[in-house]
């Protein structure tokens, strides 16, 4: 195990957190936080939720927040969720997964006392790190480098990481895009080569990290390079010159990317009926006319709100209204 200690790259300031790690130790465990927060602490990004693994077993974990609010949130994968001031927490027994078979939840789920291991069955280095303020960072596959490197690799082999669980291949493109990562070389191929398998995940699950990606700073890039895989999730007819110009609108850019297949995607990925709506007011929509009678009769047939919507849209993306 590689063990890093603490050098001022990170600092858990959040009292509550600081208790529930203390509390753990305390009655003898072995505590961390982990994956995003961990992640995003080194990456100076405010973090609102922390997970937290332990080598308290779920029994143990109930026993030691006896005082506090206990929700069985996962129990047969040694997950509960601690309420502790208000906000829950979600406390995870060290352990490892086997046997996927529906490409996103493992068959067998087997607790441990080492957090190697437990860290070891984690999608992506720079998600398996953890940290306790008494042992530091520990960093058993140099997520901390790939942080500084601006790089995203799968923790050892990409294709059975994907292949347990395919909603990682999106949590990749999604990383890439939110967070300005660079995908390794082969996670990349894996990713071409296994994006087909996203079809196994729900519906919901996709829209959830779709949203993520196409609203990310970096989306451009990561959907021009890998506009293919993409295309195996939802149909692309082209990526507009403009795109990023577009405003933080879901909406937008479902429309901007799919075309005239977006409400078929949309519907497919049984997204928010507030989203399809625009969608459709966006793909019905009319150039904007030139002149004052007909822009008139233009705000009367749309609404107000819905001329300037579909107005500053198309503005965006056909150039219109110069």
């Amino acid at each position: 195990m590689c063990v890093i200690m603490f050098m001022g790259e990170i600092m858990i300031t959040d009292n509550d957190i600081l208790t529930i790690l203390n509390m753990l130790t305390s009655a003898g465990y072995k505590a961390y936080a982990v994956g995003g927060y961990v992640r995003n602490s080194l990456m100076g990004i405010e973090s609102t939720d922390c997970d937290i693994t332990t080598s308290a077993a779920p029994n143990e974990i109930i026993e030691v927040f006896s005082n506090h609010k206990v929700i069985k949130t996962g129990i047969k994968h040694g997950t509960v969720t601690v309420v502790y001031n208000n906000i829950p927490y979600e406390i995870t027994t060290f352990r490892t997964e086997s046997e996927y078979t529906d490409f996103r939840h493992p068959n067998k789920v087997e607790f441990v006392n080492d957090v190697y291991l437990d860290l070891s069955r984690r999608d992506f280095t720079v998600n398996a790190i953890a940290y306790n303020p008494t042992q530091g960072v520990v960093d058993p596959f140099n997520g901390i480098d790939d942080i500084k490197n601006n790089i995203l690799r799968t923790v050892g082999d990409p294709k059975e990481r994907f292949n347990e669980d395919a909603l990682r291949i999106l949590r990749a493109l999604r990383f890439a895009s939110v967070l300005g990562f660079t995908i390794h070389n082969n996670t990349a191929v894996a990713i071409n080569e296994m994006a087909t398998t996203v079809a196994n995940i729900s519906a919901e699950r996709i829209y959830t990290e779709l949203k993520k990606l196409i609203l990310g700073k970096h989306a451009v890039n990561v959907i021009t390079q890998f506009k293919t895989a993409i295309n195996k999730i939802i149909p692309i007819e082209n990526i507009p010159e403009n795109f990023d110009l577009l405003p933080l609108d879901i909406s937008m850019r479902f429309a901007a990317l799919c075309g005239s297949s977006v409400l078929q995607a949309l519907n497919r990925l049984k997204a928010d009926n507030n989203t399809i709506e625009k969608c459709a007011l966006l793909l019905s929509s009319k150039p904007i006319p030139n002149d004052i009678i007909a822009i008139k009769q233009y705000i009367s047939a749309l609404g107000r709100e819905n001329a300037a919507y579909v107005a500053n849209y198309r503005r965006i993306i056909f150039g219109e209204d110069k």
